[in-house]
């Protein structure tokens, strides 16, 4: 059986004997199909960046060319529910949360700025390298971002961004420690499939931009290719460039 699978599988028994508690202060879940119990989901700290231009997230890319709207869904800190929820998705088995969080994000943002996923023709999620792959059994952003092109109708793609360096975790590090770390760190294939492509581009926390500048580097040089930034959520203690 593929590993994959098999890790699925599991999920979904672990799901059906243990009563699923809230991802966010693991108190119960009054309603069976939500994740997160009603005061959680009242108490995300939603940015609101989809309605605001030069936002946080979007100066840390407004030195590069090409890069149009950015966003993050909520602020990411320390003791913030997103934070718990997001560690949920990364480290306790929960893909499905994942989808989820991507599809409320998408939700809200269309319902805020109908605008905002206006121009996009293809979403790519930021990539996660074979061997971390194998052991954790799906990236979570390639969940929460195959739940936004769900909801925003746009294809997929996972063929062409490729992770190809094993680098170490960005956490404990700092803005040059991490910049430093991802160089890179990714590779582009199949180029042709995104040739003159607007590209959204997906992952969950973006704390200095290093690992989504890096993805951008690669894409960077394919002619009339533009990008957008889509996370679920920006540290707060992030400067712009």
């Amino acid at each position: 059986m593929n590993l994959s699978v098999g890790r699925y599988l599991w999920y979904g028994l672990r799901d059906l004997f243990y009563p699923p508690i809230c991802a966010g202060c693991s108190g119960p879940i009054d309603e069976v199909n939500a994740p997160v119990c009603d005061h959680c989901f009242a108490a995300l700290e939603r940015t609101q960046h989809a309605t605001e231009r030069g936002n946080k997230v979007e100066l840390l890319f407004a030195d590069i060319g090409k890069v149009g709207n950015c966003a993050a869904f909520c602020y990411y800190k320390p003791d913030s529910l997103i934070r718990n929820i997001i560690h949920c998705v990364k480290y306790s088995g929960q893909p499905s949360l994942g989808r989820w969080l991507g599809k409320l994000a998408a939700t809200e943002i269309m319902r805020d700025n109908p605008l905002f996923f206006a121009d996009i023709d293809v979403v790519v999620p930021v990539p996660m390298h074979p061997q971390k792959l194998r052991q954790r059994g799906y990236n979570q952003s390639e969940e929460i971002a195959a739940a936004v092109a769900e909801v925003i109708g746009k294809p997929l793609n996972t063929e062409c961004l490729k992770k190809v360096k094993m680098n170490d975790s960005q956490t404990h590090k700092s803005a040059e420690q991490r910049a430093e770390n991802t160089k890179n760190v990714f590779a582009v294939e199949k180029k042709e499939l995104l040739r003159g492509k607007r590209i959204l581009l997906v992952d969950d926390i973006v704390t200095t931009g290093s690992t989504l500048r890096d993805c951008i580097r690669c894409l960077h040089p394919l002619p009339r290719t533009t990008f957008q930034i889509l996370t679920m959520g920006v540290a707060t203690y992030i400067t712009a460039r």
